[in-house]
């Protein structure tokens, strides 16, 4: 798999340091830290999809485009998106009403990011595998994670590209 980089632009990164006009998203597993990261992620599909998009940023899920309910799952990384890597959805989350799962990664710097793909909701409970808090993800082999809450993974290689 070969994920076409995006450029954020600065007219990007302003537009996704005003989206979110609070401190801190509830349930934020990085203490605030990722809500730029997450706006950036909903501006890359609302610019990619224009007029089809139409932006409602609920709970349940932030766009609907061409009538689907998208929730956005932005992840931050320092490196390339891999197909080995993990998208995940805490487990805390699951309740959310959506149709379509849309995950996307930005850098630390908030410089590029990349739609690493899409899943529709079911098809993500019934293909990803489900971690406890304290398990230990050795697919790393050079670094193993342990999960700091329970979550259900699934492999970028698993995902739809759009």
């Amino acid at each position: 798999m070969i994920f076409k980089r995006i450029k954020i632009t600065e007219g990007q990164r302003k537009r996704a340091n005003k989206r979110y006009e609070f401190i801190r998203l509830n349930n934020s597993m990085t203490g605030g830290g990722g809500n730029t990261a997450g706006a950036l992620g909903e501006i890359l599909l609302i610019d990619k999809y224009g007029d089809k998009v139409e932006d409602v940023s609920t709970f349940d899920y932030d766009l609907i485009i061409k009538g689907l309910r998208v929730e956005v799952k932005t992840k931050r990384q320092m490196v390339y998106p891999e197909p080995y890597h993990y998208m995940n959805i805490f487990n805390f989350n699951i309740q959310q009403q959506c149709d379509w799962y849309c995950f996307i990664v930005v850098d630390y710097e908030h410089r590029n990011g990349w739609i690493v793909g899409w899943k529709e909701k079911k098809a993500f409970f019934d293909e990803s595998k489900f971690y406890k808090k304290g398990d230990v993800d050795d697919t790393y082999f050079d670094n193993p994670w342990t999960f700091s809450h329970d979550c259900h993974c699934i492999k970028v290689r698993d995902l739809i590209l759009r």
